[in-house]
């Protein structure tokens, strides 16, 4: 049985006499089929607390004495216990997680995979739906620019640290207006949340990404934080805009990982990085400081047509690949000393407006 839900103080749900008899009645029914052996029933009680959250911020009134800030508040509870039920463990699921960590380089495990996968089919539907439902509360569609979503569930507040999703991640195109949390959770198939805005700051921090990642086109008004994730699928953040600060330091990228054509307005930080596939970061601009320090690139990497208008590090890096960095306009200072590279380097036609260090850097092959 899924362990109950723990909601914070401000969000404690107020009871049937506050909501009413009816949805009193109805939310402890759904709430209760949640805990049920059966898949169909436990996607029933979803639906249900879905349909009663929408009905509080649609038609709230059900009381003269109602608390004007009631209705968010109860669909709020609500938005808790879809939470934690999405964080909430399943049988196989650790065996899941634990065999999706070695799939990528054992087809014993990949063909275990499988065998799992089909077991968790009917879990994975519920949850997927529940997921489904929430993207379309949130969604973007229709919307001109980076405005407001249309559906009311953006103005709530999302925590999922430390879910494991054992089935596909699908929320593009969705407007965030409240801190959401992703933090330390695992993905072991695809995650798309391209073209989403969060408005404020977005924690994915510690994160495990066995497939494919598509942030493509996502613009974070507040901090974004990547930092100490592993990437073992493609990765993809071409596009994005963040506002304030940008933390990917600590990250591992495994196969090929997209950065191109990124706005980082604040700080950007990819300090202590390992990339073993190529990477690109060409056509990107830096209004802030950038940190691209003690990394490791153990294939080809592309910083060509980069604009840096704050200092730059990229000390104390190693380079096994090609490193590109053509066409570069670096405003301040520029620091590259002490790094190891052991292929070709093209640097031609870049301009400095402040210092450059370059001591302490091997180069192996030609430079140009």
């Amino acid at each position: 049985m899924r362990p109950a839900a723990q909601y914070p103080e401000s969000a404690q749900p107020s009871g049937a006499q506050s909501v009413g008899v009816g949805r009193g009645q109805r939310r402890a029914a759904a709430t209760g089929q949640l805990s049920s052996a059966e898949a169909d029933t436990r996607l029933a009680g979803a639906l249900a607390l879905i349909e009663l959250a929408d009905e509080w911020l649609t038609a709230p009134a059900a009381a003269d004495s109602l608390a004007a800030d009631q209705p968010a508040r109860e669909a709020q509870a609500i938005i808790h216990e879809l939470c934690a039920y999405i964080r909430s463990s399943f049988p196989l699921v650790s065996e899941y997680r634990r065999l999706a960590g070695s799939a990528h380089t054992d087809p014993q495990a990949h063909l275990k995979m499988q065998q799992i996968r089909d077991e968790l089919s009917p879990e994975a539907r519920v949850r997927e739906r529940i997921l489904a439902e929430v993207s379309a509360r949130v969604s973007r569609l229709g919307v001109i620019g980076d405005g407001p979503a249309s559906g009311p569930w953006s103005w709530l507040v999302f925590d999922f640290s430390g879910a494991v999703f054992f089935y596909p991640v699908r929320l593009a195109g969705c407007y965030w207006a409240q801190p959401l949390n992703f933090s330390e959770c695992s993905f072991c198939e695809e995650v798309d949340v391209s073209g989403s805005v969060f408005a404020q700051d977005a924690d994915f921090s510690a994160f495990e990404y066995h497939s494919s990642a598509d942030f493509r086109d996502i613009h974070c008004r507040g901090a974004a934080v990547f930092s100490y994730c592993d990437f073992y699928g493609r990765t993809v953040f071409t596009g994005a805009r963040y506002d304030a600060q940008a933390d990917f330091d600590g990250i591992t990228c495994h196969a090929a990982a997209d950065f191109s054509r990124c706005l980082y307005r604040g700080a950007a930080n990819f300090l202590t990085s390992t990339y073993v596939g190529p990477v690109d970061f060409s056509g990107s601009t830096y209004l802030a400081d950038a940190h691209f320090g003690d990394s490791v690139y153990y294939n080809r990497v592309d910083f060509s047509r980069c604009v840096y208008q704050g200092p730059v590090i990229f000390s104390h890096s190693l380079y096994e690949g090609p490193v590109r960095r053509e066409r570069c306009l670096y405003d301040q200072d520029a620091d590259f000393q002490a790094c190891v590279y052991r292929s070709t380097v093209a640097a031609s036609h870049s301009t400095y407006g402040g210092s450059t260090n370059f001591s302490g850097s091997v180069w192996a092959d030609k430079t140009s």
